[in-house]
Formats: structure tokens, C-alpha cells, sequence
């Protein structure tokens, strides 16, 4: 499906061109499916954290990883590093505490506050950087960790705006063939196709209403009644 639509896409419009008219992913389109709101703060992207330098002091401060990610020379980090390097601490200590006595082992992993606040910031950035802005290559964006500073504050973002646009983004980059483009550039779109699988699309709410309207009203005049 996904590339059935790509072939449709027009970057010029922003917008997929079909036989019976004309559409797109709105914001209501977008925040129906992966519930994410528009009604956020701006993300306080940092783009100093882009530079080498202060981008591998940020992931050693607030990810806890100290190791150089192959792309940490041009201002990003490898999440799949990130995500290694955390699950590879954990099983180490799961591992440890299995060889305890059971008499001996404390009832959870001993983690520090700072360690958990660490290992909840790579999941984070993890799922931020490998779904709503994955690029073509395994990388992410040191500016998203600025957004990261504070646990508490990362709900209220308004992540959806940065992630639609992104999307927009891949597909231009896919339709107009540049050398950076490839199928990880279509992984938030693999993510808004998913949901629709299965007996999802039956339980939508607005089916009905849709499936009532003809294709050209639902998909390209009033699509501000698919709701």
C-alpha cells in the first residue's frame, strides 16, 4: 500500500493524486491515528546540539551513553547505538542478578534515579528518531534532546506538527530520487498505514459516515466532514 501510495504523491501539492480527485493526511487524519495532538508547546529543538561536540556531551549527559556513534563527527547519533547500548546494561545486570542466591537478591535491579531518568530518555529518543523522524540512515537529531531535559514536560509538546511535516518531507525526498532517499525515509507512513489493518477500519467510529459519502466528497471536497 505504501508504495502504491508514494507513486501518487505529489510534492508540489502536498498531496496524493488519484482518478477521482485529490487528497491528503490532515492534521485530524494524523492525530485520529496515532493520537497525537496538535494543541502542544513548541518542541524546543536546540540546533547548537548539532554541532560534534556538544551533540555527544547531551547524549553522555542525558542518555548516559558515552560511546562515539559513527555518525557523532556530523552533529547526529546512531540510535541504534543508543538503544544497544541500554539494552546490553540491562541484560548485564539482569544477568548478575540472576546468579544471586534467591535469599540474597534484592526484590528489583538496583538502579540510581539518574540512570532510570537516562534509560527513560533513550527509549524516548529512540522511538522518536526510528518512527516519527527517521531520516535514511540510523540516525538522530541531538536538537530532539534538548526536548528531553525534563521527563515530565514531553507530553506536552506538540510533537504531531514536527512528525506530519517530517512526513511530508520523506515523501518529496522519495519522489524527486534524491541519493539520500530510501524505504526508512517511509516508516511514519508504514506507522499511519498500520492501524488500518484488520478489523481496525470496521471499528472506526466514522466508517459509516465515510463509507456513505461518495470518494470525491470524502477524500478530496469535504473531507472537514470525515470526523
Amino acid at each position: 500500500m505504501r508504495y502504491a501510495l508514494m507513486e501518487r504523491w505529489n510534492d508540489c501539492t502536498h498531496s496524493f493524486i488519484f482518478g477521482f480527485g485529490e487528497m491528503t493526511l490532515t492534521p485530524v487524519d494524523y492525530t485520529a491515528i496515532t493520537r497525537l495532538g496538535f494543541d502542544g508547546d513548541a518542541a524546543p529543538l536546540d540546533s547548537r546540539y548539532q554541532t560534534a561536540a556538544l551533540g555527544a556531551e547531551l547524549v553522555r549527559t542525558l542518555l548516559g551513553v558515552p560511546t562515539r556513534t559513527r555518525y557523532t563527527a556530523q552533529g547526529y547519533v546512531s540510535y541504534e547505538v543508543v538503544y544497544k547500548f541500554w539494552a546490553g546494561r540491562i541484560h548485564m545486570r539482569l544477568a548478575a542478578w540472576r546468579e544471586l542466591l534467591a535469599d540474597a537478591r534484592p526484590t528489583a535491579l538496583a538502579y540510581t534515579r539518574e540512570e532510570r531518568d537516562q534509560a527513560a530518555r533513550s527509549l524516548i529518543f529512540y522511538i522518536i528518531s526510528s518512527q516519527l523522524l527517521c531520516t535514511s540512515q540510523n540516525k538522530g537529531d541531538p536538537a530532539v534532546l534538548a526536548c528531553l531535559r525534563d521527563l515530565s514536560l514531553i507530553s506536552s509538546n506538540n510533537w504531531a506538527s514536527l512528525a506530519l511535516a517530517h512526513l511530508y518531507h520523506g515523501l518529496d525526498v522519495w519522489t524527486r530520487g534524491r541519493g539520500e532517499s530510501n524505504c526508512q525515509f517511509l516508516r511514519p507512513l508504514e506507522l499511519l498505514l498500520t492501524p488500518w489493518e484488520g478489523d481496525t477500519w470496521a471499528a472506526y467510529p466514522p466508517r459509516a459516515l465515510v463509507e456513505a459519502l461518495t470518494r470525491v466528497d470524502a477524500c478530496f471536497f469535504r473531507p472537514h466532514l470525515i470526523r
